[in-house]
């Protein structure tokens, strides 16, 4: 992003949000990650309702840092 990312938007996420790690990269561009441990398996159900609530979240994150 050129301008790079707001580090009080990044912050608030982080304070608001579940789904979603938030952080500004070595270019100071907004980054999103979530972790998923599966090393005990997951039912196809729960890994789509992971899938489906982390679309939401990149929709979310797209909104608050502007892009």
């Amino acid at each position: 992003m050129s301008g790079g990312g707001d580090l009080e938007a990044i912050n608030d996420w982080n304070r608001r949000k579940i789904v979603g790690r938030a952080y500004l990269d070595s270019d100071n561009d907004p980054m999103i990650d979530h972790v998923v441990v599966m090393d005990e398996g997951i039912t196809e159900a729960a890994f789509g309702e992971i899938v489906r609530r982390w679309g939401l979240a990149v929709a979310d994150f797209k909104k608050v840092i502007g892009w």
